[in-house]
């Protein structure tokens, strides 16, 4: 994956991130002086992408070093044990 574009996937992601503080910045909010907030679906959107991302960037990295099925394996093992160690820092 050339360098460029990954950087226009990351790129991409400004707009999400100013849609989802848009969200909190109503006039009401701010003229009653109460504390703004996120909608949690935008928050939510805001966050998958970059861990999308992250999956494209480390497949095409370790698709350099490795044969295409041993890609897919360590990829499938590392994205097992991020979503069980999410689970343990949730759980709690």
């Amino acid at each position: 994956m050339p360098l460029a574009s990954g950087f226009d996937k990351i790129l991409a992601e400004i707009p999400i991130g100013w849609w989802m503080v848009n969200s909190g910045l109503h006039h009401e909010l701010m003229a009653n002086k109460k504390k703004p907030g996120v909608s949690q679906y935008r928050m939510a959107i805001h966050l998958i992408i970059p861990f999308f991302m992250f999956g494209v960037f480390l497949y095409s990295a370790l698709s350099m070093f490795l044969k295409p099925q041993d890609v897919r394996i360590h990829v499938l093992k590392l994205s097992l044990k991020v979503i069980i160690l999410a689970f343990k820092c949730f759980s709690h």
